[in-house]
């Protein structure tokens, strides 16, 4: 009897981009955003790590699994580490990331 692995595969497009104001504190244009963004999938999950960004409070970490071009209407994981692991999510399926800076509540 044959021993197969199952492999998982979650594919990622990380972007890191300033975006306006999206509530809970200020992440516009003004700030330095987080560089060096990295993932790691796993079986229904990513780890999603960002070096840090001096003088901010907090960071905001969004997904989607269509192009994002605005984060209005994206839900947010507000973290102060510099590291994240978003579950649940759809194994085969092409996920979209954006980390911001946040300065403020």
């Amino acid at each position: 009897m044959f021993n197969f692995l199952k492999y998982f595969l979650i594919v990622l497009t990380l972007v890191l981009q300033s975006c306006g104001s999206s509530g809970g504190g200020n992440s516009g244009s003004g700030l330095t955003q987080p560089t060096n963004l990295n993932a790691v999938a796993g079986d229904k999950l990513v780890n999603l790590s960002w070096n840090k960004v001096s003088g901010v409070d907090s960071y905001n970490v969004y997904h989607s699994t269509s192009n994002i071009t605005s984060l209005s209407d994206l839900s947010k994981i507000n973290t102060n580490t510099l590291a994240k692991t978003i579950l649940n999510l759809t194994n085969n399926t092409k996920y979209y990331f954006v980390v911001t800076a946040v300065k403020g509540d």
